[in-house]
């Protein structure tokens, strides 16, 4: 299990774990109870549209707890070679800062900014990434050895004297307690979610216009499909390839070790509670760069779980079904894009 899950209270898990009646018919059926699918089922009601969600795994939410809680937009710039994705990496660290003030949602929401320490093997230096940052549209400065003592104090002198780049609006939240905010949203505007539902397409002609579940038929206007190959092969379809990403939750260091989010070479999250989160490719350990903190000399990450890594997808209709939509969230990055992919996936099928 992963130690997200382990963070939650009793009645967190409950909200989770509750599965609704499965509806007769609705407008919409949205396939997937990850936070993609979930925004997704958010945004349709609020449009008062009728909306039954199912998802295979036997909880809500499943997937969330695949990232390390980052919220950093132009740290996905920098890696990522789409241009409209940036876009809605913005959107979606901003619409997570929407969700915060709302009475209803509660995740450990907080901006203390991103830190990215400049590794010595990188080809560009601090100025030169910055520069390319800011032509994305990013908020960045790029940052010298004093600056970074400011900033983050307990970096040592070898790493900050290095330089680096300091984004100031990035956030950072707890992705499965998101979940559970937006499953408790959810259910009070009206929508249905079901788990540990397996489900058959039911065609006619050149729409998608049923479901044979495990637990009973249903009749729907639209399809929204936001979830993983198991799904997507019994459409017909072929899944997106995927690689594999470890995660490692450590609890040895619980003081309040990091101010701000920090990358150098991998993510470091530090929560509220001060566990540190990281990731990194599946074939290598989680670790923090040598001699970045003086009084670290290694930390135990006491559990490491790997998820299936994919490619996110802007929503696109389905081929064969007028009515049937695709779309798609990365693991590690599903906390990050989920809030404006599923808002644009909701635009789509209302148009």
């Amino acid at each position: 299990m992963s130690p997200w899950l382990e963070t939650l209270s009793p009645d967190d898990r409950r909200v989770l774990n509750h599965s609704d009646v499965l509806a007769s018919n609705c407008e919409v059926l949205v396939v997937g109870g990850g936070l993609l699918g979930l925004v997704t089922a958010y945004f349709l009601a609020e449009r008062k549209v009728t909306v039954q969600v199912i998802a295979e795994e036997p909880r809500l939410g499943a997937g969330s707890e695949h990232g390390t809680g980052a919220l950093w937009p132009s740290a996905f710039a920098l890696r990522c070679p789409d241009v409209e994705l940036h876009e809605l990496a913005q959107q979606g660290r901003d619409q997570w800062a929407k969700f915060a003030v709302r009475p209803e949602f509660s995740f450990d929401w907080r901006v203390n900014g991103l830190l990215e320490l400049s590794p010595l093997a990188r080809d560009e230096t601090a100025a030169e990434r910055a520069n390319r940052a800011l032509d994305l549209g990013c908020s960045v400065t790029a940052v010298d050895a004093e600056q970074i003592a400011q900033l983050e104090p307990r970096v040592t002198t070898d790493w900050a004297s290095r330089g680096g780049l300091h984004f100031p609006s990035e956030a950072q939240g707890h992705p499965v307690k998101s979940a559970v905010s937006l499953v408790r949203a959810c259910r009070k505007r009206g929508v249905k979610l079901a788990s540990g539902v397996s489900f058959t397409a039911v065609h006619h002609g050149d729409r998608i216009v049923g479901a044979t579940t495990s637990v009973g038929e249903l009749t729907f206007h639209s399809l929204a499909v936001t979830t993983h190959a198991s799904s997507l092969l019994k459409l017909g379809m072929h899944p997106p390839p995927v690689t594999g990403t470890s995660v490692g939750f450590a609890t040895s260091p619980q003081p309040p070790l990091l101010k701000v989010g920090l990358l150098a070479d991998y993510p470091l999250v530090q929560l509220r509670s001060g566990d540190l989160v990281t990731s990194m490719p599946i074939d290598q350990p989680p670790r923090i760069p040598a001699g970045v903190f003086a009084e670290l000399g290694s930390v135990e990450w006491t559990r490491i779980w790997s998820v299936a890594e994919s490619v996110s997808t802007l929503p696109s209709l389905m081929p064969d079904a007028i009515n049937a939509w695709l779309s798609h969230c990365g693991a590690e990055d599903e906390f990050l894009l989920a809030p404006a992919l599923g808002r644009l996936l909701a635009d789509k099928i209302r148009s």
